[in-house]
């Protein structure tokens, strides 16, 4: 059951850009931005010492990639 109702669009916006959507957090707190860090952090250091998938080279090269496929529509 929802607790509250939006009614228009406008309300909408107001309350993602303020975060004031009825007592509700909407954005990203300290700590899960932390958590969040940590976890990705922690899944290249796994990757390195254990699984050997050289995801970050992976991951290096998609972004070259993409930057590459950005400055050619510049």
């Amino acid at each position: 059951m929802l607790r509250f109702q939006v009614k228009t669009m406008r309300h909408v916006s107001s309350c993602l850009a303020h975060g004031d959507c009825l007592g509700y957090a909407v954005g990203m707190t300290n700590q899960i931005a932390i958590g969040l860090a940590l976890f990705i952090v922690g899944f290249f250091v796994m990757d390195h010492f254990v699984f050997h998938l050289d995801a970050l080279t992976v991951v290096l090269r998609l972004i070259v990639s993409t930057i590459n496929h950005m400055a050619f529509w510049r």
